[in-house]
């Protein structure tokens, strides 16, 4: 064997690409090279693009404060009817309500001065009756009072 004298380790020098000819480091050129904020990449379309920035945060919120409270105060005075599933009974919607009339997420509460938890739940109704299952007041987590 011969040694040249020159180690394994020594090589060619690598090709300089334009940018690193012109003195920009690669970071910088690979940084340029990506997407600014709000530009459409390669892996998605425009309109998927506005799609999710339509959905981003949108989450689990609670409705404004003046959808909740004109919601909320079109059951008060109206008695809670409770019809079993199978019922022929007709409600009418202008003096009652069912289950079925109320958001996904409420909390029936009976009597004047009701027990309840106190966890926070802002999406939540909480409707108040009366011993006559009449609403007396309704109002999601978090508002001031009762409308």
């Amino acid at each position: 064997m011969c040694d040249s004298g020159k180690s394994k380790n020594d090589s060619k020098p690598e090709a300089q690409t334009p940018s690193a000819a012109a003195g920009v480091h690669r970071e910088t050129a690979t940084a340029a090279a990506q997407p600014k904020q709000g530009e459409a990449t390669e892996d998605i379309t425009e309109e998927e693009r506005k799609q999710f920035e339509a959905l981003k945060g949108a989450g689990n919120k609670p409705p404004d404060e003046v959808v909740k409270a004109n919601f909320a105060a079109k059951f008060n005075g109206k008695v809670f009817v409770e019809l079993a599933a199978n019922s022929a009974r007709k409600v009418n919607p202008a003096t009652e309500f069912t289950v079925n009339d109320l958001p996904s997420t409420h909390r029936i509460l009976r009597g004047p001065n009701p027990s309840m938890t106190t966890d926070y739940r802002p999406d939540r109704l909480n409707i108040y009756l009366d011993d006559k299952n009449v609403c007396y007041g309704a109002r999601y987590d978090g508002q001031k009072t009762n409308v």
